[in-house]
């Protein structure tokens, strides 16, 4: 067999979800579109909040506004979605956004205040934390489990997709049309996912008839995932990596963009980060599946992340790019590894809640993580929360790599 019979053998079997299974297609197409608004919005706010006020304080304090309903509803979504199947919770989650999508986008226009567009964004961010845990949990019902790596990282693809062709178009939108087309845009692609999700199948309600409240449901997804070391030693991992990263990512970079120059090259470094992402997922896709030594690998490629972290505040944007994308590339491999150790030691009726679980973990501590990177650069050092970031990634990831249970898990 040729290289090219061979490689192109495995990108057919990467595929393999997408042929002759027009329901994962139709809701990985309606998610792609759906994740492609993402960074416009993205883009959007920040191009608001800095060319209007300058001000990376009130930057942090809205996407704040953003992340603290979401990790929040996270929790509760993957009890919601148990109870009422992950299809009505995607679908009406993406209604919600795009209604919010719509009113930031007559914000925009109309120069309106920050306090209307920080809780417009506060009801956004609920209704998206309710639809991560649901849309990680879905795969299951879309694919068998021969499929289930290569679906996992078609899905994960999407968002990392969109953020390198949207992270640039959205860039070009705003500057030349204003960043209430880009909301516009955004609003529209959210109408789009939520009538994909129709062709999710019905499915029966595992807690309907339990008679249990929703925090007792939720708490019984805790309990599951403490009786499982290993799986609580990755999480716990996932929660302090994303605390150490999210503030960098979401506040650091525009504001590292702005102080060189051009707030609108945060849009390139978002794609570069997109990019790197896409690589590592296609990868994954391509790769037979992995089934051992999973939790030692995860670990590994965080800990290979941690400098290239810090070295970001202190190059150029060329260089800054290129690190993204190879953290992007390592941390997608991670990603793909990390939900199907997930999927493989969950039950069935509990997979919406431990992945929300999951969703929360990685989301808690954001907040906390954006408002300092927002004081840093208040206070003239935008590069100590890249710094001080590094070194909590490199000490969580060395940590959980000492775990017995982490090593001992397929």
């Amino acid at each position: 067999m040729s290289v090219a019979q061979s490689v192109s053998g495995r990108l057919r079997q990467a595929t393999g979800p997408l042929h002759g299974n027009w329901r994962f297609s139709t809701v990985w197409f309606g998610q792609a579109l759906s994740c492609f608004g993402d960074p416009l919005q993205r883009i959007a706010i920040v191009y608001i909040i800095l060319s209007q006020y300058g001000d990376p304080l009130l930057l942090s304090q809205v996407v704040v506004a953003f992340a603290v309903p979401s990790a929040l509803a996270a929790l509760f979504g993957g009890v919601i979605s148990d109870r009422y199947s992950p299809r009505r919770v995607m679908f009406w989650s993406d209604i919600v956004r795009a209604l919010s999508a719509a009113a930031l986008a007559v914000l925009a226009a109309t120069n309106g205040s920050t306090t209307l567009i920080t809780i417009v964004l506060a009801i956004a961010g609920t209704a998206g934390g309710a639809f991560l845990p649901a849309s990680r949990s879905v795969v299951t019902s879309l694919v068998d489990s021969n499929n289930l790596q290569s679906a996992n990282s078609l899905m994960q693809i999407n968002p990392q997709l969109a953020m390198f062709i949207g992270a640039p178009v959205g860039t070009l939108i705003v500057a030349a049309y204003g960043p209430s087309t880009a909301l516009i845009i955004n609003a529209v692609s959210f109408i789009i996912s939520a009538i994909s999700c129709l062709a999710i199948p019905r499915m029966t309600a595992s807690i309907a008839a339990s008679g249990q409240r929703i925090m007792s449901e939720a708490w019984d997804g805790i309990r599951y995932l403490a009786r499982h070391g290993a799986l609580t030693v990755l999480v716990v991992m996932d929660m302090v990596i994303d605390f150490a990263t999210a503030g960098q990512l979401a506040v650091g970079l525009p504001i590292l963009a702005h102080e060189r120059g051009n707030a609108a090259d945060f849009g390139i470094l978002l794609g570069g980060f997109g990019a790197g992402s896409i690589l590592g997922l296609v990868l994954m896709a391509v790769v037979p599946p992995i089934k051992r030594r999973r939790g030692l690998l995860i670990c590994w490629l965080q800990l290979a992340q941690a400098p290239l972290l810090g070295a970001i505040a202190f190059t150029d944007i060329v260089v800054s790019t290129a690190l993204l994308a190879l953290m992007a590339a390592l941390n997608g491999v991670a990603l793909v590894l990390y939900l199907g150790v997930i999927h493989d030691y969950t039950e069935p009726r509990l997979l919406g809640r431990v992945m929300a679980l999951t969703v929360v973990a990685g989301l808690s501590l954001q907040p906390l993580a954006q408002l300092a990177t927002g004081f840093a650069a208040e206070f003239g050092n935008s590069a100590l929360p890249f710094i001080a970031g590094s070194l909590i990634m490199a000490i969580a990831s060395a940590i959980a790599l000492g775990s017995a249970r982490v090593r001992k898990l397929a």
